[in-house]
This record gives structure tokens, sequence and C-alpha cells, in this order.
């Protein structure tokens, strides 16, 4: 099977999304990687299911009031 090189440095998951929300040793890397990819410093793909994922873990299992309300209001704007 052939491989094809797309030209990505990283693909983000579910868990760096989540980590640069909460205070922890790692969240100033992750919102650093996050800032790079939103501002194409860095070609950083994030697919759309992973904001939808981390959106899931971060108001069901971590019970993030306030991610709720921000994912909310981005999307019903």
């Amino acid at each position: 099977m052939h491989s094809v090189k797309l030209g990505y440095e990283a693909l983000v998951d579910v868990g760096i999304i989540v980590i640069a929300h909460f205070k922890n040793p790692a969240r100033e890397y992750a919102s650093k990687l996050l800032f790079d990819a939103l501002t194409l410093k860095k070609r950083i793909l994030i697919p759309t299911s992973t904001y939808l994922g981390a959106y899931i873990i971060m108001t069901k299992y971590l019970k993030n009031k306030e991610f709720f309300l921000l994912f909310n209001s981005i999307l019903f704007w």
C-alpha cells in the first residue's frame, strides 16, 4: 500500500483540546500548539470530530459548565 505525505506537522486529538482548558502542567504547551494551529503558524490538522469529542468529555464527564456555555454560544450564534 502506498502512503501519501500531506505536509502536516501534527494531528490534534481530543486530549490536547481538553488539556488546554484545565489547570495542569501541560496546559501551556497544549494551548501553544492549538494557538499555532489556529493562527496557521504550523500546519496542524484538527478534525471537526475532535472538537465534538472534547465538548462531550468536558461537559459530560468533567462537568465544565464554562466550556458548555462558550461552545453553545458559538454553535447557536
